[in-house]
């Protein structure tokens, strides 16, 4: 006959299944402080992060919700002309952040996602911000492009599916809607655009003797990296003209910035004529064309927000 169990044995088994509840239960407890502070983390980014112009500092970007309803279409180019986008969300915290941000302000909002089919894959962020490989929160049965191909973003604190995305028409549904703007850093300049300030300089200059004045104030002539930027600086100026930029093109797909910046955004499109090499911008339609070095024109001039000479 089997000999029973010792009491002391036993003991010893509850001892070790109590220390791995416990050890699991702290290793949740930790996870749980762990998804907190990183929470945290998104809502209270970079101390030395601010915004501009009426935009409030959300999860590392600067947001202004706009309640006057619209389509989604408009809602597009009254924040794209200042150099804003639709809001763009890349991950949970982003997404509770704008929750916390509206606070049952509003129910719905247009966002910068568009859909060509009812599948996530087809879903990308305006001004080629992306897709959805990194993070997506449609409703169950969502994305639905019979309703339409733009999302909007559901808010209410008392919905289940609160925080949540859904399809609307482009160009009949009026929503309100959120525009988003990169962080900057404090820094007395007239323009201050994602960590750089731009100083306008309304007289004539050559290229070479633009370049000279700008480097007086310890900057550059302009370099453009996006179409978002391209849009903030046609902002700049409510006339019609032309700017001088800060890059030569030897050829129409090719742009060497003076500054020595990254070569990711060319706006030259059809409009380069070969053995005029510099490069001006239309204040009104922000298209760029070459022209002759020795042609004059007014010039915006960049530096990094926050340095000095």
């Amino acid at each position: 006959m089997p000999k029973p169990t010792g009491g002391s044995q036993f003991h010893v088994t509850l001892e070790r299944e109590a220390s791995a509840k416990s050890e699991n239960v702290g290793e949740d407890s930790h996870r749980v402080e762990l998804e907190e502070e990183n929470y945290q983390h998104v809502l209270n980014p970079d101390p030395n992060a601010i915004c501009t112009d009426g935009y409030t500092l959300v999860t590392n970007k600067c947001l202004k919700l706009i309640t006057q309803p619209a389509t989604q279409t408009s809602a597009y180019e009254m924040c794209s002309k200042t150099g804003a986008s639709l809001a763009v969300i890349k991950s949970g915290g982003e997404n509770r952040g704008i929750g916390e941000y509206l606070k049952s302000q509003v129910r719905k909002i247009w966002i910068g996602l568009q859909c060509t089919e009812n599948d996530k894959s087809s879903c990308q962020w305006d001004f080629g911000q992306g897709d959805l490989t990194s993070y997506s929160n449609f409703v169950t049965g969502s994305p639905n492009v019979g309703y339409g191909n733009c999302v909007f973003y559901l808010y209410n604190e008392s919905l289940p599916d609160a925080g949540q995305w859904g399809n609307g028409n482009c160009e009949v549904d009026q929503l309100s809607y959120l525009c988003e703007v990169p962080p900057t850093i404090d820094d007395y300049c007239d323009f201050n655009y994602n960590k750089h300030c731009y100083t306008r300089i309304d007289y004539g200059f050559t290229f070479t003797d633009a370049q000279d004045a700008c480097q007086r104030i310890c900057s550059n002539l302009i370099s453009i990296h996006s179409e978002l930027e391209n849009r903030f600086v046609t902002s700049m100026f409510n006339i019609t003209g032309y700017l001088l930029l800060g890059g030569v093109a030897p050829s129409k797909d090719l742009i060497m910035w003076l500054d020595d910046s990254p070569r990711n955004y060319n706006n030259l499109k059809n409009n380069f004529t070969p053995d005029q090499n510099c490069i001006y911008m239309n204040y009104t339609s922000g298209d760029w064309e070459s022209v002759d070095c020795a042609s004059a024109a007014w010039p915006v001039c960049k530096r990094k927000a926050g340095e000095s000479c």
